[in-house]
């Protein structure tokens, strides 16, 4: 009898002890999941901790906060499109400033949004107060070079291709037409677009003209013209 009281005794302590193995594990891996996961408001870099970019957790956050936000401001999240960026290693610059701060460049590719950004991290001595930009790059650098990118502040395609040249001013079409092309924004947006404008007084042909040679134009700078968004607007001068 004391031999059976013993092995029930056994049982149960083994099972309380299984029972209580299987609770921690499960507390554990919630654990895990829960400081693991990606905070809603910031845009995961899947590889941040897996290169040689040593930075501040806090600073980590701040960088993922603004991706999430120059897509969101741009072309806003989309439910089943969840932005993750992957930083290109052999992109990584660092340089340390006079003041301790560590300056950060690199690129990051956003493939569900078919972007590539180039960071520019300020990592300041009060990481709190750490700056983070997300830029638009050249076709040359992106994965994605037919696509136009919009980045901080408005900065975009436009911005580090033509826009250097931006703008003209009483550019000559073939048939003695002038024109003045210039980059401006969609109202209450960041959207660039260039504006083309000539005094057509309602010709189609004069307002064709213009687009063309302006296209034609972007094709000697060495850029598609396909990529930016070109507008001309009706307008008439001269008492025409």
């Amino acid at each position: 009898m004391d031999k059976e009281l013993t092995a029930i005794r056994r049982r149960k302590t083994f099972m309380i002890l299984a029972f209580v193995a299987v609770a921690l594990a499960a507390i554990a891996i919630w654990i895990v999941l829960i400081f693991d996961r990606t905070p809603a408001d910031e845009a995961e870099i899947s590889n941040i901790d897996r290169i040689e970019l040593k930075v501040h957790p806090t600073v980590k956050s701040i960088i993922q906060k603004r991706l999430r936000e120059a897509i969101d401001l741009a072309y806003g999240i989309e439910d089943d499109k969840e932005p993750i960026g992957v930083i290109r290693k052999e992109s990584i610059s660092i340089k340390d400033e006079k003041d301790g701060t560590k300056q950060y460049n690199f690129l990051v590719d956003v493939d569900a949004y078919e972007l590539t950004y180039r960071a520019e991290v300020w990592e300041k001595k009060e990481k709190k107060n750490s700056e983070v930009f997300f830029y638009c790059v050249p076709p040359s650098q992106s994965k994605y070079p037919d696509n136009f990118c919009v980045g901080y502040n408005g900065q975009s395609t436009l911005s580090v291709t033509i826009g250097y040249s931006l703008p003209l001013t009483a550019k000559k079409t073939m048939n003695g037409y002038y024109y003045d092309a210039k980059i401006k924004y969609k109202e209450k947006s960041i959207w660039p677009y260039v504006d083309i404008f000539v005094s057509s007084c309602g010709s189609q042909k004069i307002k064709d003209e213009a687009r063309n040679d302006f296209r034609d134009w972007i094709k000697e700078q060495g850029y598609d013209p396909n990529l930016f968004e070109i507008q001309v607007p009706d307008n008439c001068t001269g008492g025409e």
